[in-house]
């Protein structure tokens, strides 16, 4: 084993002063690092064990309406709404819905999550459609069913969207992007219009008086913004009566691709990344003191009823996924494997695809080995750590037979905890765990981007050689 001189930076250390990304949803690998050469058939191979526990995420449309370009902070894919595009792309997800359900077994489910660019913007018609296709197709049964959006829609038209998603589902649950109730930052959002304190208020008290539990988001770490500031989002947000309460720093930084990555004065007035963990674990603090327990990194719950979208999305080991619509994410595992897909993004693509072939798998991965145990141990770490013994179980080793050295580096900077049943992320690990996490795939990473280089070559110079 080559050792490495003391004097040189490990991957902790320099990962600790770059941007933390908060990389949970799309997990490990990256869109980037995915094959765009399709298998004939991406759909449900023939290992995919039925028996399993399974999610499904449904993306009705990528569209957004904010007065400012993605919200300002938004790296997720968008586009402008148009009402007769959005229908078009939800009528394309249930079509989708129907081929992947006819063409596999009857499966029940644990958890729905209607999200996306601003899932309560589809026209309750197209919700409705889609919530017949699932039921046709899965068993619905006993799942949490959640519908994410904006606040003010969830109280228009006599707040139908609520009466249809209390109808569909005995767990129903709504999810809310608040960011911030600083009027200040709601304008230079563009989301104003979107719904203040008082209408936050009325849409909790109109949800829960039909028995649906609320979450709403926070964004905290805002330019400038001050601890005392994001006090004050928690405490109003706690008042509320809100079920769950999440908050998500904000990623900033230079050629992020948001618009206020392209603003000077904003890149300026990000805190140094030592000043929001310490900020951060005061936020924590603080929803603790208010009886909410996390249940993920960002995640924070109060109450008997426990969520379980997120939960099961972060134990690939355990649950199946699948991803309904564009930018929808499939992953199936059992023992030995799993597999990855990712639906084309843009509306226009995914609708075409969906209307020429019934399928828009974009990109896949399928994951053994190294592969396999990255998966585990980056969707893991955003419960917070790593289950040794689910870890030994499945790969007949200790994670830190495999993993130790950059484990006991990420100790070594208080990131981590090492105990004899599980690795637990310290509170100031919380706010690093994508440093943890990208320094565990960082060798494999680099691996993959050479292996993909190389193709690329051969494919040029096969290119160039004359046709025989």
């Amino acid at each position: 084993m080559q050792i490495q001189p003391t004097t040189r930076e490990n991957a902790i250390q320099r990962r600790l002063r770059r941007p933390q990304r908060h990389r949970l949803l799309q997990g490990y690998p990256m869109d980037p690092l995915m094959n765009r050469d399709l298998p004939d058939s991406p759909t449900f191979p023939g290992w995919v064990e039925p028996a399993r526990p399974l999610i499904v995420g449904v993306i009705p449309h990528p569209f957004c309406n904010p007065r400012v370009e993605g919200c300002g902070f938004c790296t997720f894919p968008h586009e402008r709404f148009g009402r007769s595009k959005a229908v078009a792309c939800a009528e394309a997800v249930a079509r989708e819905i129907d081929v992947v359900g006819s063409r596999s077994p009857r499966r029940s489910v644990e958890a729905v999550y209607f999200g996306g660019g601003t899932a309560n913007l589809t026209p309750v018609a197209q919700l409705r459609r889609l919530g017949f296709g699932l039921t046709q197709h899965f068993d619905l049964r006993s799942a949490e069913i959640t519908l994410e959006g904006v606040p003010n829609l969830f109280l228009a038209h006599d707040e139908e969207r609520l009466d249809w998603l209390a109808e569909l589902a005995d767990r129903g649950r709504i999810s809310m992007g608040v960011q911030t109730f600083d009027p200040a930052w709601l304008a230079k959002m563009g989301r104003r219009a979107f719904g203040d304190e008082a209408v936050v208020a009325e849409v909790v008290g109109a949800a829960q008086n039909r028995g649906l539990t609320t979450s709403a988001d926070l964004l905290v770490h805002l330019p400038g913004q001050p601890l005392a500031a994001m006090l004050r989002d928690i405490d109003r947000a706690v008042a509320i009566g809100l079920d769950q309460i999440c908050i998500y720093p904000l990623v900033l930084f230079e050629g992020l691709g948001s618009a206020w990555s392209r603003d000077p004065d904003l890149l300026a007035a990000r805190p140094r990344n030592d000043e929001a963990a310490d900020a951060h674990a005061r936020l924590r603090e603080r929803l603790r003191e208010h009886g909410y327990t996390p249940s993920t990194l960002t995640n924070f719950e109060r109450g008997p009823r426990r969520f379980r979208y997120e939960v099961a999305s972060f134990h690939p080991e355990r649950y199946d996924a699948i991803g309904f619509g564009p930018g929808g994410i499939t992953c199936l595992s059992n023992a030995e494997q799993s597999t990855k897909w990712l639906n084309a993004a843009r509306a226009d693509d995914y609708v075409a695809r969906i209307e020429h072939e019934g399928r828009a798998v974009d990109r896949h991965f399928d994951l053994t080995g190294i592969d396999l145990q990255l998966l585990q141990l980056t969707r893991g770490l955003c419960l917070g750590g790593i289950d040794r013994l689910a870890y030994r179980d499945r790969f007949g080793a200790d994670v830190l037979d495999h993993h130790g050295r950059v484990l006991r580096e990420a100790v070594a900077e208080g990131l981590m905890h090492i105990g004899s049943r599980r690795i637990h992320l310290t509170t100031r690990g919380c706010f690093y765990a994508d440093t943890v996490q990208g320094a565990l795939a960082e060798q494999r990473v680099a691996s993959l981007r050479h292996s993909r280089m190389d193709r690329r070559h051969l494919d040029v110079l096969g290119a160039r050689q004359p046709m025989g």
